[in-house]
């Protein structure tokens, strides 16, 4: 029953990482403060994986630790320009660039945003290999962030943005931690 609550948190902590929750701003220290909000996830995730396996050795508990502090580091890097999927003109200096420069002469289109944005959530493959090491279900939501998550960006480009529309919410966030819920769920069962 716990591990389940743990679970679901992850539909709001997701959108609380990226400061997207209602009014977030103005919470003060809760709402600005970025390690705060960057422990979300990880904290509820990997205490959901703990409370399931009960580590009791140190060549568990290793990755486990491993997986946790590599997940908050996989979130601190931004997402910034690439999440506008061509419709930013900046110029590309984000994660990864210079090997985009090899590949696009643009500096701004969808598929070298799409291509930037994969490449920024393939860092939640680190703490896939850490969990997985543990139990091979718990890489799961790690690598659902890195395969499934850029695409969500391209759901709600079509769904909004290519209509001239914007969301009414925090759309991709939402998605995201709904999806982070889901697969932390069937990790753990």
């Amino acid at each position: 029953m716990l591990t389940t609550i743990l679970s679901l948190n992850l539909i709001w902590a997701w959108a609380y990482r990226g400061g997207s929750l209602f009014k977030q701003q103005s919470w003060g220290w809760l709402g600005k403060t970025r390690w705060l909000s960057l422990l979300a996830v990880p904290a509820f995730m990997t205490s959901a994986f703990v409370l399931t396996s009960m580590p009791t050795t140190w060549y568990v508990w290793l990755p486990m630790i491993l997986g946790f502090v590599t997940l908050f580091g996989a979130q601190a890097d931004g997402w910034g320009r690439q999440m506008d999927l061509g419709r930013n003109d900046n110029p590309d200096n984000e994660t990864g660039h210079k090997i985009r420069d090899l590949l696009w002469e643009r500096k701004s289109s969808f598929a070298r945003d799409l291509a930037g944005l994969y490449m920024r959530f393939a860092q939640f493959l680190v703490p896939a290999i850490c969990f997985y090491l543990v139990n091979p279900w718990f890489a799961l939501p790690c690598v659902a962030l890195a395969l499934a998550t850029p695409m969500l960006w391209v759901l709600e480009h079509q769904m909004y943005y290519s209509k001239d529309r914007v969301p009414a919410f925090a759309f991709v966030e939402f998605l995201t931690g709904a999806m982070l819920s889901v697969t932390t769920l069937l990790a753990i069962s």
